[in-house]
């Protein structure tokens, strides 16, 4: 096990609905959540990750003002723009410039607001596809869950398995909002919001921040005797992207996991 880099200590903001709060008190908080639960003092940072935020964080400049409005200064600095998993992906990141030398002690703080109006946005998708109706990420992989059903079956049953599961790792978290237990009936009862895609496959819009610590291993077991070290990454962006009529039901994950899997000496899980 590799335990040159770890993970110190984290925090995260009890995420509400329509919270009214501004981006940058959401980062504050976890920010400062962040460096309670370790005891590192804000002048011990010096590199900082940040997300590219659907509300309030759509600046040119956003990593600068997110070290500004922390009040810090920082000798290395980045603002990671991968969606979903941002998080994931700052903290390999964030791994690799302490050890590369860049940074000793990087705060990983990521805050969103998308209840507020995102900032207008310009690429192929939303030039050319949403102007026709796909109705935002539910329609889009409404279209895929129709693509895999024409290939191989319908996967309605595989997808109600995710739903369940997440449900009840929602009902584990003290700060998750929706807690209440999901039956296999309430999946199936829930209204479709694109063909192959029900309102409890969808991800609730919510406010909210988070933060980890990422160090070296030597510095986090003097600062806690729960270290969590990073033993294994790997990314894969726009999977066949070369490929003018991809197949839409293989992604990334055939690419990155075995590569993932690789790095730590390990065939499978």
């Amino acid at each position: 096990m590799d335990r040159e880099i770890a993970i110190a200590g984290y925090y995260e903001a009890p995420p509400k609905r329509k919270s009214g709060r501004d981006i940058f008190d959401w980062l504050a908080e976890a920010a400062s959540g962040a460096m309670r639960a370790t005891g590192v003092e804000k002048g011990e940072i010096d590199g900082l990750i940040t997300n590219a935020a659907l509300g309030g964080g759509g600046s040119p400049f956003w990593s600068i003002l997110a070290a500004e409005s922390l009040g810090m200064s920082p000798k290395w600095l980045e603002s990671v723009d991968i969606g979903g998993g941002s998080p994931v992906g700052a903290i390999a990141r964030a791994g690799a410039a302490v050890k590369a030398g860049f940074a000793e002690t990087v705060l990983v703080a990521m805050a969103d607001v998308p209840t507020i109006e995102p900032k207008k946005q310009v690429g192929y998708r939303v030039e050319f596809e949403e102007p026709y109706g796909p109705a935002g990420p539910p329609g889009l992989f409404g279209l895929i869950v129709n693509r895999y059903k024409h290939q191989y079956t319908d996967p309605g049953e595989a997808m109600c398995k995710i739903a369940l599961t997440q449900r009840r790792h929602a009902e584990l978290n003290p700060l998750a909002l929706l807690r209440t237990p999901m039956t296999r009936e309430d999946y199936y009862a829930s209204k479709v919001i694109g063909e192959g895609i029900r309102l409890l496959d969808c991800v609730m819009h919510c406010d909210g921040g988070l933060a980890v610590i990422v160090t070296s291993g030597k510095k986090a077991r003097s600062l806690t005797d729960k270290p969590v070290y990073l033993t294994g990454y790997a990314e894969s962006h726009n999977y066949d992207a070369a490929n003018p009529l991809p197949d839409v039901t293989k992604t990334g994950f055939a690419e990155s996991g075995p590569r993932a899997l690789a790095k730590i000496g390990r065939a499978h899980v």
